[in-house]
């Protein structure tokens, strides 16, 4: 598939990577849209991100594909909006449902593989929102380099 890489401060790419596969509980999410958040142009030019190399973009929706081990099979083919928090769920804040403020948490597309890409492996249940059947017309931008592509969603 073909992602956005970032590989250093400075370095991102276009390539071709592995597309992943959906892990027990996960969902495999076709991309259709990202959008480029202000977090991310420093992560790219300034500051890096958590780790090198990784595909940034936490503000997506898309199409599920697939579905991993234990993961309800009625999530396949479903329009889906992907919030990107992936909170531990054993910590105090996580037990007492302050996910955003998990101490051990991860995120799509800046501690994990995120949306700039083809597909992205996501926890279905916690991290997917349902969004409706009706078509929604997304229009050209572009950010950069990174053109986003129109088209009916």
């Amino acid at each position: 598939m073909k992602a956005w890489v970032l590989h250093n401060i400075g370095d991102i790419r276009m390539e071709t990577v592995r597309e992943p596969e959906p892990g027990e509980g996960e969902a495999l999410v076709a991309v259709k849209a990202a959008g480029i958040c202000g977090s991310d142009i420093p992560r790219i030019y300034r500051t890096g991100a958590y780790s090198h190399p990784l595909i940034l973009g936490h503000e997506f929706s898309g199409i599920v594909q697939t579905v991993g081990k234990g993961t309800d099979k009625r999530w396949e083919k479903r329009r889906v909006g992907v919030f990107p928090l992936i909170p531990c769920g054993t910590c105090r804040p996580c037990r007492e449902k302050a996910y955003e403020m998990c101490r051990h948490y991860s995120y799509l597309g800046s501690r994990r593989d995120g949306g700039f890409a083809e597909y992205v492996a996501v926890p279905d249940v916690y991290s997917t929102m349902k969004l409706p059947k009706k078509s929604v017309r997304i229009p050209l931008f572009q950010q950069g380099n990174f053109p986003i592509k129109s088209g009916t969603y």
